[in-house]
């Protein structure tokens, strides 16, 4: 019987054989390594990403409380909660926050500081903005003429900003620019006609324009209080002595449910519009 043919191994075979398996499992554990660190290296950045989103939120929630602080009337913890925030540092709402805190300057009476923050919003997003409170501050200091000139600027960069047309329009009004108000105050007014205040400011315009009963129909179809008639009364007797007034409402009938509402068409349309019942 043939044997079957040996395959010899030289002496040092097992010694090799022991090395390349000993070479296997460290090259197996240097990937294992490496596998390990690459997975807890993705963990970490998602935990650092998870506690940053938080840190944003945080900070929006904290700049919409400013937000909600400043609808209120409440200027001074604002500021405070402002400085706060400022400590953070950080953030990509740099323009946001120097508006916000303009404003809260303006209103607590640091005029010279406001109109800085206002000026420094120029070349930024919120430009317009900036020259809207720049306008303000002018006519809050009794310079109308400047005030409209801001707000005019601030205007070609908002076009449809209800609440700066009807400021410019206001603004007019006082510096004697009555014909250059109306487009203004009536873009504001059919911008926002829910808006007292702009429509107040159209009441006004409509007084000195020579338009008495339209300025009452106006008011009654805001139900405007009789503080604020007598208010619109007495600045437009202000800016013009020989302004007409309008009467004393006369009293609904019984049955009258309230005068409807004025349609918004120019001065022209209006002053010759039949009275609606």
């Amino acid at each position: 019987m043939t044997a079957m043919p040996t395959t010899l191994l030289p002496p040092s075979a097992p010694a090799l054989l022991l090395v390349m398996v000993l070479l296997a499992g460290c090259a197996g554990d240097r990937a294992a390594a490496l596998n390990a660190e690459a997975a807890q290296a993705r963990a970490g950045a998602a935990q650092s990403a998870a506690e940053a989103e938080p840190r944003s939120d945080s900070r929006a929630t904290h700049i919409g409380l400013v937000r909600q602080m400043q609808d209120k009337g409440l200027w001074y913890a604002s500021l405070a909660h402002l400085d706060a925030i400022a400590r953070e540092g950080g953030g990509d709402d740099a323009s946001e926050l120097l508006l916000l805190r303009a404003h809260a300057l303006r209103h607590t009476g640091r005029d010279a500081e406001a109109l800085r923050a206002y000026q420094r919003l120029s070349g930024t997003p919120l430009e317009a903005a900036g020259l809207h409170g720049q306008g303000l501050l002018a006519g809050a200091q009794g310079d109308y003429s400047l005030a409209a000139s801001l707000l005019e600027e601030a205007r070609r960069r908002a076009p449809t900003d209800a609440a700066l047309l009807s400021d410019l329009g206001y603004a007019r009004l006082r510096a004697g620019q009555r014909s250059d108000a109306r487009t203004p105050l009536l873009q504001a007014a059919q911008l926002q006609p829910a808006d007292a205040r702009i429509q107040a400011n159209l009441a006004l315009w409509l007084l000195l324009d020579g338009q008495p009963a339209q300025a009452q129909r106006l008011m009654d179809s805001q139900h405007m209080p009789a503080a604020l008639r007598g208010a619109l009364a007495r600045q437009a007797q202000e800016i013009d002595p020989a302004v007409r007034l309008p009467q004393p409402p006369a009293p609904l009938a019984a049955d009258d449910d309230g005068l409807p509402p004025l349609a918004l068409r120019p001065a022209q349309a209006l002053s010759s519009a039949p009275a609606q019942p």
